[in-house]
């Protein structure tokens, strides 16, 4: 009895198969399995690349946004007559901060202050005109105190500022929960950040009360 190589007959019979299938049947073989693939290719895009980037592009926004709440905060603050107390009810800079700052971050989706906001006088100086390439000393106050009697208050040597120190956390657009990239701050986990803003006072003989 003769024997027979049955796995060398049956790559000739699949061969053979093959080559009388017509061409027709082999494309639309080739075009199924494409399409097969291609709901998978798409969720790896969109998982791996245009996921990261739309929630990178969310998180840069909201940091923009939250660094303006705390130039806005700064800005209302240097408008303030006095700096803590106010003998006749109008809003210290202690509290336009506070109130400009948390009305301005509730407005922003996905981000909120972890910290009360920190304002703090400036001082910069004393300037001397006939040295004008000179570099000032630059004084910052402990944080939420006003001016004490020892500190200089003469506005024709010193330039004073407020600055106002926000500090919070942003969310990512959808909380990326599979460890995929691992923890990423911004993507699997929020985002802390701790923003300034500084304006001139306008109204320095204040800064004592």
């Amino acid at each position: 009895m003769i024997g027979l190589d049955w796995p060398a007959a049956t790559k000739y019979f699949k061969i053979a198969a093959h080559e009388r299938m017509p061409r027709s049947t082999r494309s639309r073989s080739t075009r199924g399995s494409y399409i097969a693939e291609f709901p998978v290719v798409l969720w790896i895009l969109f998982v791996c690349v245009a996921f990261p980037l739309i929630t990178l592009a969310t998180i840069t926004l909201r940091m923009s946004m939250f660094s303006a709440a705390a130039k806005d905060a700064a800005h209302a603050a240097s408008k303030a007559e006095t700096f803590a107390t106010s003998p006749d009810g109008k809003p210290t800079a202690l509290q336009l901060a506070r109130t400009t700052a948390v009305t301005a971050i509730s407005h922003i989706a996905g981000v909120r202050l972890t910290r009360r906001p920190v304002t703090q006088i400036v001082i910069v100086g004393p300037i001397d005109p006939s040295q004008p390439n000179a570099q000032p000393d630059v004084n910052v106050c402990p944080a939420n105190q006003r001016l004490s009697d020892s500190d200089p208050l003469d506005t024709s040597k010193y330039i004073y500022q407020i600055r106002v120190t926000l500090t919070g956390e942003l969310q990512p657009l959808i909380p990326f929960r599979a460890q995929v990239f691992g923890n990423i701050t911004g993507l699997t986990s929020p985002y802390q950040m701790s923003q300034s803003g500084i304006e001139h006072v306008e109204y320095p003989q204040g800064l004592k009360e």
